[in-house]
């Protein structure tokens, strides 16, 4: 069954509604580790406007002058880099990590990537500053006598 062009348009426009208006980062990579698309959460988490992370090297703006990791060293970028090799839809791993904001502040995330078409795969992440934060004002409270 095809779409007829409106059809497809509005399916795009909901699908680009979608992705902007969710609480979490997304980013598209390509095999090289560029950025091919970044939603503005994903943007905003590390400090940039979507447009500037486009075409950019991904592993530059989550660790910025390699001030964490070297790009062989990250595991997003590993996990970017395994995602290739995997089924459409199948998942690398989700875990926890942490990644430089454009000003060098450190952000706890959680991320995932998945091989969703080729030659990309998609980065979501998911801040986790507030949990972090919520989670030591409870230790600290359950410390005092």
């Amino acid at each position: 069954m095809t779409s007829s062009p409106t059809e497809s348009g509005t399916r795009d426009q909901r699908l680009h509604r979608l992705l902007e208006c969710t609480s979490d980062g997304i980013c598209e990579v390509d095999t090289d580790g560029r950025c091919t698309y970044s939603n503005a959460t994903g943007a905003r988490l590390l400090g940039y406007e979507a447009a500037d992370l486009m075409g950019s090297v991904l592993h530059d703006a989550i660790h910025p002058s390699g001030r964490v990791l070297a790009p062989a060293e990250c595991s997003i970028c590993q996990a970017v880099k395994n995602a290739q090799g995997l089924k459409i839809g199948e998942a690398v791993r989700r875990t926890h990590g942490v990644l430089s904001h454009k000003n060098g502040r450190a952000i706890p995330v959680a991320y995932s990537v998945q091989a969703w078409c080729r030659p990309a795969a998609s980065l979501t992440l998911r801040d986790r500053s507030t949990s972090y934060i919520c989670s030591s004002r409870t230790h600290r409270a359950a410390r005092v006598p």
